[in-house]
């Protein structure tokens, strides 16, 4: 196979997608993409951005589905009109296997400010809660907001990153993230994970 060298100047700290643009329909779907974290010029892992929130716990979330029909043997770009989830996913894993997924799962200290990296690398809209716990929208695609929004659900259109930056309570929760159609109009499937000490 071909090898390919990018090099580029980030133009600030933030959380970056990236995926290749050769029948991007089927790369999607087989987890052909990733996210890219630039730190802070100051060289503090702990910060956000350069004179941003500091935390204590960084995870990075892929929020994406599945459609297994896709995966046959002569599937093309071509044969992918319609897209039917039928795993919905946190970093590739779904159902009981994101529970304790140690890149999924939440584990830290109670009080800690955990900075989870959502980013939408699917087809369908999902919309993430963190056990009605309240967090704070820091950053939007790469870029910090100007007052960050305090909320209990964000929703992560697909292809947005949101950074969310929430103190870890005493007790556990159950963080879930609803895929819906992409109208809005009905949850397709979900996925839940844990949030704990």
């Amino acid at each position: 196979g071909n090898q390919f060298t990018y090099r580029f100047t980030a133009p600030h700290a933030g959380t970056y997608a990236y995926h290749c643009h050769v029948d991007t329909v089927l790369h999607f779907e087989m987890g052909m993409y990733g996210t890219v974290i630039i730190r802070p010029p100051n060289g503090r892992a702990d910060l956000a951005w350069e004179g941003g929130p500091a935390f204590d716990r960084e995870y990075v979330w892929h929020l994406h589905t599945f459609d297994s029909s896709w995966h046959g043997e002569r599937v093309s770009g071509r044969q992918t009109a319609r897209h039917r989830p039928d795993y919905f996913m946190i970093n590739g894993s779904d159902g009981a296997n994101a529970l304790d997924d140690p890149t999924v799962a939440i584990s830290a200290l109670s009080g800690d400010r955990i900075l989870i990296r959502s980013v939408n690398m699917g087809y369908q809209p999902a919309l993430v809660r963190l056990g009605g716990l309240e967090f704070a929208v820091i950053a939007s695609d790469g870029r910090p907001l100007p007052t960050p929004v305090v909320t209990t659900e964000q929703l992560v259109a697909p292809g947005e990153r949101y950074d969310l930056l929430v103190n870890l309570p005493a007790t556990n929760r159950t963080a879930t993230v609803d895929y819906f159609d992409i109208r809005m109009r009905r949850i397709l499937g979900a996925v839940e994970t844990t949030l704990g000490t």
